[in-house]
């Protein structure tokens, strides 16, 4: 069974995603900050990571670029989750460490599309 980190400050949205993602078959472990999430992650290594952007003690920014800097971690892909209306940034782009992103709330279909791309 695969493994995804979900990331998110806001409780609704963490469970919202987290009962997506274990109906559709994957095993979950939900955070509530950046720092959370990165200490699950040195426990056990998932197969993708869904972080939101403005997590409190570490942002997802910080994440994705302290995940790049342990080799294990290295590798992981990491779909950044955004609402609609914070401004671009160019750190959402791939070039600022992230996988890919999406915006919330996206449809389930989409979510689950896009974790399917990134987990194999």
């Amino acid at each position: 069974m695969k493994t995804i980190l979900v990331a998110r400050d806001n409780a609704l949205a963490r469970l919202r995603l987290t009962s997506l993602l274990r109906g559709a078959g994957y095993r979950v472990i939900a955070v509530a900050s950046g720092r959370q999430a990165l200490t699950a992650m040195l426990l056990e290594t998932p197969d993708l990571a869904l972080v939101g952007l403005g997590l409190p003690e570490l942002d997802g920014l910080g994440v994705v670029q302290a995940m790049r800097e342990v080799p294990r971690l290295r590798n992981v892909p990491v779909i950044a989750l955004r609402w609609l209306p914070l401004p671009w940034r160019r750190s959402d782009t791939p070039a600022g460490g992230f996988s890919a992103w999406l915006l919330e709330p996206s449809p389930r279909a989409r979510l689950l599309r896009e974790v399917r791309r990134w987990i194999r």
